[in-house]
C-alpha cells in the first residue's frame, strides 16, 4: 500500500506482488526394503543377512535398474548398490542378495555389470523383461512368470574361479524368450536335457538351468566357438538362434541325436543357414546359425545320429559350411535334393 498527494488530495494505491511460491512437495518414495524394515531410503543399509527387496508395484508397470557402486557381496561388509526407479536413485550398502517380486504389469528389471550379489527375480504377470549382466556365483533365480517374457543373461566368464549358476524359468506364457550372451573369447557351450521339460547350458565358467522357453538365442561373440547340442526333444524349444559372432574364426556346431529316430534337414532361409530337427513325435525345432558363412570364417556342422533309424536331408547349404554326418547304429538314410534356387550354394558334405 502506498499514499501520495495530488493537489493537496491524498491518494492511496494498493497492489499485491508475488515474490515467491511455497510448494509442499511429494516425499521421495522408498525404492527398497530389507528384513523387518519395509522402507529403506538413500544411504541406508540392508539387514545382517544382506537381503534387499525392490519395492515394485503390485499392479502397474515398473522399470528398475540395480548398479554396482563398490564392495563385494562375498565380503563381510557386502556390496553397495544403486537402485534406480520411479524417477529416483538411492544407494544401499551391505547388500548380498537382490530380490524383486514384480506385479501384474509389464515390468523391466536390469541388473547391471559388476554386480556381485545373488539375484532372485520373479516377473509374475505381464510381459516382463529381465536382464542380468552380472551376479554372484550361486543362488541366482530368474522367473518370468505369466505372459510373454524376455530374459537375457550374460553368461561370460567372470573373475571368480567358481561357476556362475543361474536357474531361468520362462513361466506359463506361450512365447517366452531366453537370450544367453557369452564372452568375446573362445567359448565351449554344451546344451542337454535335464528332467521334465528342463535343460541346461554349461560352459567352463557358468551353468544355466532353464525351462519353459519357446525361443532361445545364444550369442557367442568372438573366437573359434564350439557348441554341442545334445537332444532337446522334450524341452518345448521351437526356435533356437546361434549367433556365432562377426569374426574370422571358424566355428563348430555339433548335433547329437537321441536313442530313437532322428531326422534333420538343412536349408538357407533369408541368408542364414537353418537346421530343422525332428525326433519321434516331438515338436519340430528350428536352429538358425547366424554369422556362419565364409565372410565370418565358416563353420563345421556335425550330425551324430546315434542309434535308431535316422535320416538327413540337405535342401541347401552355404559356402564354407562343411556338413559332417555320422549315421551311427541301425538303418539310416542321407539325401541331397536337387537345387531349385538360383543362388543355392552347396558347401562340403562328409558322410
Amino acid at each position: 500500500q502506498a499514499t501520495f498527494s495530488i493537489l493537496f488530495v491524498d491518494v492511496k494505491v494498493e497492489h499485491t506482488y508475488t515474490i515467491g511460491t511455497l510448494q509442499l512437495g511429494v516425499p521421495e518414495p522408498s525404492l527398497a526394503g530389507t528384513d523387518g524394515i519395509p522402507e529403506l531410503f538413500d544411504g541406508d543399509s540392508a539387514s545382517a543377512a544382506g537381503n534387499l527387496y525392490l519395492t515394485m508395484s503390485p499392479t502397474g508397470s515398473s522399470y528398475w535398474v540395480v548398479s554396482h557402486v563398490s564392495g563385494d557381496a562375498a565380503n563381510a561388509d557386502g556390496e553397495t548398490v544403486q537402485v534406480s526407479g520411479l524417477g529416483y536413485k538411492q544407494t544401499f550398502s551391505h547388500v548380498k542378495h537382490v530380490v524383486a517380486n514384480a506385479g501384474s504389469g509389464n515390468d523391466t528389471v536390469i541388473i547391471g555389470d559388476e554386480i556381485t550379489s545373488s539375484v532372485n527375480i520373479h516377473g509374475s504377470g505381464g510381459n516382463d523383461s529381465i536382464i542380468v549382466q552380472s551376479a554372484g556365483p550361486a543362488g541366482n533365480v530368474v522367473d518370468g512368470g505369466d505372459g510373454a517374457d524376455y530374459v537375457k543373461i550374460y553368461a561370460a566368464p567372470g573373475s571368480s574361479p567358481d561357476l556362475t549358476r543361474f536357474t531361468a524359468e520362462g513361466g506359463t506364457g506361450p512365447s517366452d524368450e531366453l537370450n544367453l550372451s557369452f564372452s568375446n573369447d573362445v567359448d565351449s557351450v554344451v546344451l542337454s536335457e535335464t528332467t521334465g521339460t528342463g535343460w541346461k547350458a554349461v560352459t567352463d565358467s557358468s551353468e544355466i538351468l532353464a525351462g519353459h522357453f519357446e525361443k532361445v538365442t545364444l550369442i557367442l561373440m568372438g573366437g573359434a566357438d564350439q557348441v554341442t547340442l545334445n537332444t532337446l526333444v522334450n524341452t518345448g524349444i521351437g526356435k533356437m538362434t546361434l549367433n556365432l559372432g562377426v569374426d574370422s574364426a571358424r566355428e563348430s556346431v555339433t548335433f547329437n541325436g537321441s536313442a530313437g529316430s532322428d531326422f534333420y534337414s538343412t536349408d538357407v532361409v533369408s541368408g542364414s543357414f537353418q537346421v530343422t530337427a525332428l525326433a519321434g513325435s516331438a515338436p519340430v525345432t528350428q536352429f538358425i546359425l547366424g554369422y556362419a558363412g565364409s565372410s565370418q570364417g565358416g563353420c563345421d556342422v556335425n550330425f551324430n545320429l546315434a542309434a535308431g533309424n535316422d535320416g538327413a536331408t540337405v535342401i541347401q547349404a552355404m559356402a564354407d559350411i562343411a556338413l559332417h554326418f555320422d549315421g551311427g547304429e541301425d538303418d539310416d538314410y542321407f539325401q541331397i535334393l536337387p537345387g531349385t534356387s538360383s543362388n543355392q550354394k552347396i558347401g562340403r558334405a562328409h558322410v
